[in-house]
């Protein structure tokens, strides 16, 4: 979904403007210029650093920006990242001479290309770049490079681990895994990179999101159709499957209906086949699915529906967002509570739990699209194309925290460049890791990646009542 691209050196903050105002601005068109990011503070604020550490990217294009780095899972010590690019490059590289501008850039929610002619012009990359075809793995404490390449032959949009932590499902347009046939969706090896032959799915189309429940692996996409024993099964771009055998399980949510959003202001506009589902995710209790999209009609719902774990249809607990919901993260505080990212006229970020049916426990705004959202048990982080964030219009580029208990803005202030700026996060192995198509952090190279460290939590607080009884409480923060 576009959104306009601001310079970060405009000072406009929504308590200044009217209604009318925030609105004009959120009609902007992209603009062919780049975008100069001032640095950021370095350090520890209330939280993760708001200095990446030095760690490997992609290689940046001659048009100025990262092929997007799409998806990210944590594994123990190793992230794992999944997206556009075909280069690693090592840290502290040198970015290559802009050569080229362009004035318009694919929507985040837009299937993106296999290889797009950038990406094919540039395969060699500084002194000791290394290919890697839209997957791989770092190593979070030494940054290094891992050996770990499955070689995907197209985007990787999604990602998600298996509960041992010996697989990683990996949803996207590729085809082929290693040379092996693993249409759209694969489980692969989390210590080798094999693709895994057992698992034989059958989505005919590209898949846009993932989710683990249990022994059900819920995929959202593209897609229409999925293979089963008699043939296509209809499904309305959202399916439940067997996490073992890849085989389609009669769970079926209601057709999708007409319509979808549209453009960088979420507009509602015709369309016979409907949106697509971006964004899944199941809290910790396996009842509810929520499901993400720029689709206006799935279950009578626009944007996010709640779906029963067991039927697949609506539940009565619903919250209505008038907006495209993109990304979506459970609190791993309480494993109820779920966090979204929303595009539109100016982007949000949500957090609902069931205990408040039909409206969020908190909302807060910012000034653009807001495509990835990841949390600790504190902190909401919040990846996007904004430039300001919150009531008070605290200057964020593309890059924010907010309190996990009442949305307040966090003082967390990296800065990301270019006008998309980021798009996925994950929080895990003591980091806050983030993607997108940027190709700076606070002024530095740091291509498509990086990784910000969190403090470490705090030891456990033993407290003795003075009671016949002994109470010892623990509190821990991520």
């Amino acid at each position: 979904m576009a959104t306009t691209a601001r310079s970060p050196r405009r000072r406009v903050a929504p308590v200044r403007l009217g209604v009318g105002a925030v609105l004009a601005l959120s009609f902007l068109s992209p603009v062919a210029r780049a975008v100069t990011v001032p640095p950021a503070p370095t350090g520890t604020v209330a939280g993760a650093s708001t200095a990446a550490d030095p760690t490997w990217g992609v290689l940046a294009t001659p048009e100025g920006r990262a092929p997007r780095v799409r998806a990210l899972a944590v594994v123990g010590r190793t992230v794992y990242l999944g997206g556009d690019f075909t280069t690693m490059v090592p840290p502290d590289s040198p970015l290559p001479p802009v050569t080229t501008s362009t004035s318009t850039t694919p929507s985040p929610t837009t299937p993106a290309p296999v290889v797009t002619p950038a990406v094919a012009a540039v395969t060699a990359g500084p002194p000791g770049s290394q290919r890697r075809n839209h997957l791989a793995a770092l190593d979070v404490d030494r940054h290094t490079l891992l050996p770990w390449d499955p070689d995907a032959d197209g985007p990787v949009s999604a990602m998600v681990v298996s509960a041992d932590g010996k697989q990683l499902y990996v949803g996207g347009d590729f085809d082929h895994v290693g040379g092996v046939a693993a249409p759209k969706l694969a489980r692969i090896d989390v210590a080798t990179g094999g693709v895994d032959p057992t698992f034989q799915p059958g989505v005919r189309g590209g898949v846009r999101a993932l989710a683990l429940a249990g022994d059900r692996l819920y995929v959202g996409g593209v897609f229409t159709v999925v293979d089963g024993p008699a043939g296509g099964e209809a499904r309305p771009k959202v399916a439940a499957l067997d996490a073992a055998s890849g085989a389609v399980l009669p769970w079926t949510p209601p057709a999708m209906g007409p319509g979808r959003y549209s453009g960088h202001n979420g507009t509602p506009t015709p369309s016979e086949s409907g949106g697509d589902v971006l964004a899944l995710a199941v809290p910790a209790d396996g009842r509810r699915v929520y499901v993400g999209g720029n689709f206006m009609s799935l279950g009578g719902r626009a944007g996010l529906v709640v779906l029963d774990a067991d039927s697949g249809r609506p539940l009565p607990q619903q919250w209505t967002t008038g907006r495209p919901i993109f990304d979506l993260a459970v609190s791993p505080a309480d494993g109820a509570t779920v966090f979204a990212s929303a595009g539109g006229s100016g982007g949000q970020v949500y957090a609902f739990n069931p205990d408040q049916p039909t409206s969020p426990r908190w909302a807060t705004w910012v000034d653009g699209d807001a495509p990835g959202v990841a949390a600790s048990a504190t902190t909401v982080y919040l990846m996007g194309h904004y430039d300001y964030a919150g009531k008070d219009g605290a200057l964020r580029h593309h890059l924010a925290a907010f309190d996990a208990t009442d949305g307040a803005v966090d003082p967390w202030n990296p800065t990301a460049n270019t006008p998309w700026g980021a798009f996925s996060a994950a929080v895990g192995a003591g980091h806050v890791f983030v993607g997108g198509e940027f190709t700076r952090i606070n002024g530095r190279p740091q291509p498509g990646f990086a990784q910000f460290s969190l403090p470490p939590p705090p030891p456990p607080t033993t407290t003795t009542a003075t009671s016949p009884t002994t109470t010892t409480t623990s509190k821990l923060r991520s």
